[in-house]
C-alpha cells in the first residue's frame, strides 16, 4: 500500500503537469509545487478518515481510465509515430527484443508491480475474503488476462509511437495541446489522487495493528501523516518513476505475487491438485521469486554506482 503511494505521488506531479501547463490552463507550476499542493489539499485529508466507502466508485473510474488510455494511445499512435521519423534515425528503430540483463529483470519488476498494485486490488481482496477457493482462481485468472491485454495494447502502441525517446512515464511524451491526451491526464489525476487514499488505508491499519493501537484516533493521525510525508519527499526527490517502480515491484512485488503465494500454495493447496500440476505451479512460483530477488539486487546495484 505504502509503495503504490508513493508511485501515486509520483504520477500525481507528471500528470497534473501537463494539465496544468496546458492550453485550456496555461499556469506555470512546477511538478514539485504540484505534488506538495496536491498531497496536502486532497490526499492527506481523504487519508485521515478510517472509513473510505465513500471511495469504492474510484475502482470503476480506474477501469475505465485503463481502457480509455489504451484506446487514446492506440488511436494517436499512428499520427505520433510520423512525427518522430523525423527525428534521430538511430533512436527511431525499432528494438523489439533488448539483451541488456538490467532491462530485462526491471520489466519484468515493473509486471509485477503493475499486477499487484491496481486500485482495485484493496477492495476486491476485501471481498474475497469468505470466497471459495474456485472463486479466487477465476477471479485472479479474469483479472490477469484482462489487465494484460489492456497493458499490452497500451505498451506496443506507446513504444511504437516513440520508440527510443519513450519516458519512463510515457505519458510525458505527448503534446499538453493534445486534447485527447489531456482528457486522458483528467481522469486519471482523480483515479490517483482517490487511489492513494484507498491504498494507504490498510497499510496505516496494519501498522496502527503492530504497534498495538488500532482505535487510537492519535495514532492513526501520526502514522497516516508520517506515511505521506514520506511519500511526498521521495517523490520529490526522485523523478524516474520506472526505477522506483522496479526497486518496488522486485522486492514487495515478489514477496506479494510470488513468495508467500508459494508458500501458501505449498502449505494448503499442494496436495488438492495433480502431483506433476501442483509441483509446475509451486515450483514457477518458486522461481519467478528467485527472479525477483535477483532483479532486486541487480538494480540497486546498478542504482547506486
Amino acid at each position: 500500500g505504502i509503495a503504490a503511494v508513493l508511485c501515486y505521488l509520483m504520477f500525481i506531479g507528471d500528470f497534473f503537469l501537463g494539465i496544468v501547463q496546458s492550453p485550456l490552463l496555461q499556469l506555470n507550476l512546477s511538478r514539485e509545487t504540484l505534488i506538495v499542493i496536491i498531497s496536502v489539499l486532497v490526499v492527506w485529508p481523504l487519508s485521515l478518515p478510517r472509513d473510505l466507502s465513500a471511495l469504492r466508485h474510484v475502482c470503476v473510474l480506474s477501469v475505465l481510465a485503463i481502457c480509455l488510455t489504451a484506446v487514446a494511445v492506440a488511436l494517436k499512435a499512428p499520427s505520433y509515430a510520423q512525427l518522430g521519423s523525423q527525428a534521430d534515425p538511430d533512436a527511431w528503430q525499432l528494438v523489439w527484443w533488448k539483451s541488456d540483463p538490467y532491462a530485462m529483470l526491471q520489466s519484468f519488476s515493473i509486471a509485477l508491480f503493475s499486477f499487484a498494485a491496481h486500485t482495485n486490488a484493496v477492495p476486491v481482496a476485501t471481498s474475497l475474503k469468505a470466497a471459495d477457493g474456485a472463486s479466487i482462481w477465476r477471479v485472479s485468472l479474469y483479472s490477469v488476462c484482462i489487465e494484460f491485454v489492456f497493458y499490452l495494447l497500451m505498451g506496443l502502441a506507446g513504444y511504437v509511437s516513440f520508440r527510443g525517446f519513450t519516458e519512463q512515464d510515457f505519458i510525458l511524451n505527448y503534446r499538453n495541446d493534445d486534447m485527447m491526451m489531456f482528457s486522458v491526464r483528467c481522469i486519471y489525476g482523480i483515479v490517483v489522487c482517490l487511489g492513494a487514499p484507498i491504498n494507504l488505508s490498510p497499510a496505516a491499519s496494519s501498522i496502527q495493528g503492530l504497534l498495538g493501537s488500532r482505535g487510537d484516533r492519535r495514532r492513526h493521525f501520526m502514522v497516516v501523516t508520517s506515511i505521506i510525508a514520506s511519500c511526498v519527499a521521495i517523490a520529490l526527490w526522485c523523478k524516474q518513476v520506472a526505477d522506483v517502480i522496479g526497486l518496488i515491484g522486485a522486492s514487495f512485488g515478489s514477496l506479494i505475487v510470488l513468495a508467500w503465494p508459494a508458500m501458501i500454495y505449498r502449505q494448503a493447496l499442494f496436495d488438492m491438485h495433480p502431483k506433476r500440476m501442483s509441483q509446475a505451479i509451486f515450483y514457477a512460483l518458486s522461481f519467478g521469486a528467485a527472479l525477483g530477488v535477483t532483479s532486486f539486487l541487480v538494480q540497486l546495484g546498478c542504482g547506486s554506482r
